[in-house]
């Protein structure tokens, strides 16, 4: 994955900034409820409506309503709301939609208004006693825990304030975000899959594609691929990915690049400006190219996706088969129906595998999100990558350290194991070694006469001419075969301390990423971004002598 390419051939200076307009979020509203009539069998609303009725996911039949009468009504009774406020909590819910059931946005929608009866829409004077308020917050069933439904509330204001851009959004979003980190919830409560039910779903990916698109399944599937291949790359909802357009990308001056579907805003000094237009590497253009040729005979598609590929191709269950009105557009909705059955058919059943938690369709935006963290990137070009319109709104995805470890060491070690053994940037020029090498080295004596101790076995250089950092990787170092039993616990050692390293290194990122205030690279000391830079180095460099550790303890014999 070259997130380099991004970096080095996006002109941040040249872009523009942007501020929010109510005009262009009012018709991003409109288009986001035209596409939910169309995947939902109930909704027929119009943004104007008081209420919006659409059914429920998990019940065919039954409804759901988004209701907009009680922050409608209030404008009667509070000065401080008027007509145009219930307008933009309206966009705000729709932008909601895009990526959540009505389940859930209802509840968002009902924490927010408690927040807007509690501070009188986010009156600066209002703050403290609403940060009082939420630290003293006791539920009256004693079967709520209180912490979740503040940290709930917490992430309600700081979602509708980074969207709407208040003026009162400095003012509230510092304090909320101390208050949530003093928080003390259950751990249990995973954002993210474990690092190891990723790699199961990236290892499945792998193989079966390894063909190509050779077979109605494999072109069943195969938007799987591609969300998979660029949503980890690129941070985006799989709403944005299920919008692509179909002619999306075209080379120049040979480079290749993608267009994505991110609604810009009018110029500002006080937003960032997202980019829409991105580097890819060769390969993602042609996985790209290659699925537009191949699934190009079965009719015309607005959108990348071919619904109408799915159709002919679903030969087995015939789900996607159902009358669906408009079938040149893809939906998210049909996205999770099919990744629902990769895991179903392809994990579970081909390969045989089991998951504690599957992988769902707006976790790579996470992945991605957290990687460019850990690369040491500024969060003004993370924001603009991932569509962000200011710095804020990425903060909750860079909270996955041990994932990021677990992904890249995994990535490092079969890059080892089954390219040439070398990777950009190190010294080594013969290839990597596993413990069966050094196993059969041992019983190989030196021919001099030189033991120089070393912290574990010798050095058999008399003028230590040492070509790695770790003694072990030398060929010039030598264990005898009875001592090689004391070998695997300092590896493992070893691997802690460069973890624990990559930690640190990591909250560090995040903690600059979070101070971070500017809206342009020319209001940052260079200092910071030279720092990040270093620190993402660094990381990297500790992530390839942990896969390198891990292969000398035996990886490759688990």
């Amino acid at each position: 994955m070259q997130i380099e390419l991004l970096e080095d051939h996006i002109d941040i200076d040249a872009l523009s900034e942007e501020v929010f307009s109510i005009d262009v979020s009012i018709n991003n509203a409109k288009r986001i409820l035209e596409d939910l009539q169309e995947n939902d069998e109930i909704f027929d609303g119009k943004f104007e409506d008081d209420q919006w009725v659409f059914e429920k996911n998990s019940s065919k039949g039954n409804t759901h309503i988004i209701d907009f009468t009680i922050i409608k009504n209030s404008v009667k009774f509070r000065k401080e709301l008027d007509i145009s406020d219930v307008t933009l909590i309206k966009c705000w819910v729709a932008q909601l939609l895009e990526d959540s059931y009505p389940a859930s946005v209802q509840r968002n929608l009902t924490f927010l208004i408690r927040v807007i009866q509690q501070t009188n829409f986010f009156k600066p004077e209002m703050l403290n006693k609403f940060i009082e308020y939420l630290k003293t917050y006791s539920p009256g069933d004693k079967g709520i825990d209180g912490k979740l439904v503040v940290r709930q509330m917490i992430n309600a204001s700081l979602n509708f304030l980074t969207f709407s851009e208040l003026d009162s959004f400095h003012t509230y979003h510092k304090p909320l975000i101390k208050l949530k980190r003093s928080l003390k919830i259950d751990k249990n409560n995973r954002v993210l899959p474990k690092g190891k039910d990723v790699l199961t779903l990236d290892h499945c990916i792998a193989r079966y594609f390894e063909s190509g698109l050779t077979s109605p399944s494999t072109i069943l599937f195969s938007p799987i691929l591609i969300w998979w291949k660029i949503t980890n790359i690129i941070p985006m909802r799989i709403s944005e990915f299920c919008n692509i357009k179909r002619e999306c990308i075209f080379p120049s001056n040979g480079s290749y690049f993608i267009i994505l579907p991110r609604n810009k805003q009018p110029a500002s000094h006080r937003r960032v400006q997202v980019v829409d237009t991105l580097e890819v590497t060769k390969d993602i253009y042609y996985l790209i190219y290659n699925y537009i040729q191949v699934t190009n005979p079965y009719g015309k598609s607005e959108t990348l996706i071919s619904y109408k590929s799915l159709i002919s191709n679903d030969i087995e269950s015939g789900a996607f088969r159902v009358t669906k009105k408009d079938k040149n557009n893809f939906h998210k909705d049909i996205f999770r129906q099919l990744l629902k059955r990769f895991y179903n058919e392809i994990v579970y059943g081909v390969y045989k595998k089991s998951v504690e938690r599957k992988v769902r369709p707006n976790d790579t935006r996470h992945f991605a999100f957290c990687s460019l963290m850990m690369q040491g990137i500024s969060p003004l070009e993370i924001a603009r990558l991932g569509g962000h319109s200011s710095i804020e709104s990425q903060y909750h995805y860079s909270n996955h350290t041990e994932y990021f470890i677990d992904v890249e060491v995994d990535k490092l070690t079969n890059a080892l194991k089954n390219v040439d053994g070398t990777i950009r940037g190190t010294t080594f020029e013969n290839g990597e070694i596993s413990f069966a090498d050094i196993k059969k080295r041992s019983y190989t004596f030196p021919q001099n006469d030189v033991r120089l101790p070393m912290q574990v076995g010798f050095c058999t250089d008399e003028m230590q001419g040492c070509v790695s950092e770790e003694c072990m990787l030398c060929p010039h170092w030598w264990i005898h075969p009875n001592k090689l039993v004391e070998i695997k616990p300092i590896i493992e050692k070893k691997i802690f301390e460069r973890r624990q390293k990559i930690i640190e290194m990591g909250d560090f990122l995040k903690k600059l990423n979070e101070s971070f205030t500017a809206t342009k690279e020319a209001d940052v000391h260079p200092n910071v971004f030279t720092k990040m830079k270093t620190d993402g180095t660094s990381i990297q460099e500790h992530l390839e002598q942990i896969a390198r550790l891990e292969m000398l303890k035996g990886y490759d014999e688990e």
